[in-house]
């Protein structure tokens, strides 16, 4: 006897949801659009989001599309930048938001966490929590009710903070593409039941949170952050938030783990810029580079910058670090040449010798000349290793200079 498969129940409130409606504020007078925009993204959201302002002074305008599936509101918003606020009494709690053309925050209890365009937020609605589109917005919202959150998100459809997936790779990337045309083009569901595309997005959601988290306090998000910033050291205008974009997480998420490791973003960078630096000026290979050129290469935006970054850190100027490391490359040169003379004159002082036992056992008459001959070569070995001795001690080239506390 088959048992009976478990129904996936939708609240009657949800359920007279009309398919498809539309929304624009090219229908309405200009001195209507703000009442007209504010009924339309309740209506649109469920009466989960609110417009609390619009940015900037230019007139508002925009456009909503909604596709109603069981538990779900998949909502298409394009418009000018604005603030919205979520309500605290919607019937559809969790929020999923994907913005593939602008960067957006989401403002919870005092804290802000960025969200990357593309990547896929998941945000509780409820009191104090806001969001911030103030570049624009052209964002795919899906408004999940609490059994389709509960369904999908298990124990995280109660957890108030706010998840981020990243959008450029796996499950966030095809949870990302499936909200966007979907919300763009309705039609595609049209042809299928409404539950099976409500499961489908369910299983993407939950697979991209599973398998991507955001990596808070992670040192491994540290090291492949600094490992993209070493591949483009020379772009002076690289950033945090360009290498957020780059690793698929939020600006918080990185700034976090930055936090965690006991450092910041902009201070790894700088460092890594200055020892790159100072690595580049003890290459005698790149001795024809000017000390602009290291610079630049390094990712510093003026020559001057450069050379004030550059004595803060090693206490010395990029040319005076040049000189050092060219002399101290010499010396290096020096003493090898030294080691080298020093084994070839010993080793004549040993031959030496061997002569001039042999010499002895037959009473040779030129025994003297030989003995004198070793005199001198026991001399200039004393001398070389003299010379030797005050090279012996020379910092390897690249170590000629001592970062400054």
């Amino acid at each position: 006897m088959k048992s009976a498969a478990k129904v996936h129940t939708v609240p009657r409130a949800l359920a007279r949801e009309p398919a498809e409606r539309t929304w624009s504020t090219d229908t309405v007078p200009p001195q209507q659009r703000m009442d007209y925009w504010r009924v339309a993204l309740e209506a649109a959201c469920g009466g989960a989001l609110q417009l609390q302002s619009v940015a900037g002074a230019v007139g508002l305008s925009g456009s909503l599309r909604k596709l109603s599936l069981p538990g779900l509101l998949l909502c298409e918003l394009q418009g000018v930048g604005q603030r919205l606020a979520c309500a605290s009494d919607s019937l559809y709690p969790v929020l999923v938001i994907v913005d593939a053309e602008h960067e957006w925050e989401v403002e919870q209890a005092g804290a802000v966490e960025s969200v990357a365009a593309g990547d896929v937020a998941i945000v509780h609605v409820g009191p104090g929590t806001s969001l911030d589109f103030r570049h624009g917005i052209r964002a795919s919202v899906l408004a999940g009710s609490r059994p389709w959150a509960q369904r999908w998100l298990g124990g995280l459809g109660d957890d108030p903070s706010v998840r981020v997936a990243g959008g450029l790779r796996g499950w966030g990337l095809i949870l990302s593409t499936s909200l966007r045309e979907l919300a763009a083009d309705p039609d595609i569901a049209a042809n299928e039941a409404g539950a099976a595309v409500a499961d489908m997005i369910g299983v993407q959601l939950a697979a991209a949170l599973r398998t991507e988290p955001a990596p808070r306090f992670s040192s491994d998000l540290v090291t492949d952050a600094q490992r993209l910033c070493s591949e483009r050291m020379g772009d002076s205008e690289l950033n945090v938030r360009e290498v957020a974009r780059m690793l698929g997480v939020s600006v918080r998420t990185l700034t976090r783990a930055f936090e965690d490791a006991g450092t910041t973003f902009s201070e790894s960078l700088r460092e890594m810029r200055l020892v790159q630096a100072a690595a580049l000026l003890a290459n005698a290979d790149l001795a024809h580079l000017s000390v602009a050129g290291v610079g630049q290469q390094c990712g510093f935006v003026s020559a001057s910058h450069f050379v004030r970054e550059f004595r803060r850190r090693w206490g010395t100027t990029p040319g005076q670090s040049r000189a050092g490391a060219a002399a101290a490359q010499t010396g290096f040169d020096t003493l090898a040449r030294l080691d080298r003379a020093v084994e070839e004159t010993r080793l004549r002082v040993e031959t030496q010798k061997s002569r001039i036992t042999r010499l002895s056992a037959t009473q040779s008459p030129h025994l003297p000349a030989s003995q004198e001959v070793l005199c001198t070569l026991e001399g200039s070995l004393t001398a070389l290793e003299r010379l030797r001795a005050t090279f012996e001690n020379l910092p390897a080239p690249e170590s000629h200079f001592q970062p400054q506390p």
